[in-house]
């Protein structure tokens, strides 16, 4: 996954300025995904 900001959410505050996201994914394998990476670094499981 690669996050991307549009025109209304490219810039973050500064001094404690902070975002949120969540997504939704589908798999055609079973079972949870073995590895994840977001902006090609990997996420923890």
């Amino acid at each position: 996954m690669t996050a991307q900001p549009v025109d209304w959410n490219g810039t973050i505050a500064a001094n404690n300025g902070s975002v949120s996201f969540g997504f939704t994914v589908a798999a055609t394998s079973p079972g949870p995904p073995t590895a994840f990476a977001v902006n090609g670094t990997a996420c923890a499981a």
